[in-house]
């Protein structure tokens, strides 16, 4: 079975004006690194998850999840390491006081030597003969 020339010409055009059809884009997916080092585009699909109920199990609301979940732990952190800074400076103070105490008591409970004992006669001045 042949097809006439004429119609072949006639569906050329149309096959290829089908094929260069303009397409809507699909917008990528933004990863959970991209959502959690931006914090405007991360609450931008936070509210859009949050507006549309039929779209939480999207790709989109699946990554602002995690990547609320991983600022929240990296947050946690930082606040951990803020507090265990925090308490190692205190009990630094701590002990400093402790050990400056601790040296007062000693000097004043103190023994004098008798090396460090004054010899009699140098504090007071020389007798008199009478």
């Amino acid at each position: 079975m042949r097809i006439h020339p004429v119609l072949a010409l006639a569906l050329v055009p149309v096959l290829l004006l089908a094929g260069c059809a303009r397409k809507d884009p699909v917008a990528a997916v933004p990863s959970v690194a991209a959502l959690e080092s931006d914090p405007i585009l991360l609450s931008r699909v936070l509210g859009s998850c949050n507006d549309r109920p039929s779209a939480v199990n999207s790709p989109e609301c699946v990554n602002a999840r995690a990547a609320v979940e991983r600022r929240s732990a990296a947050d946690e952190a930082a606040r951990a390491r803020r507090a265990e800074t925090g308490f190692e400076a205190a009990r630094e103070a701590r002990r400093r006081a402790d050990e400056a105490t601790r040296q007062s008591q000693e000097a004043r409970q103190k023994r004098p030597s008798p090396y460090e004992l004054p010899v009699e006669g140098e504090d007071r001045p020389p007798a008199r003969a009478p």
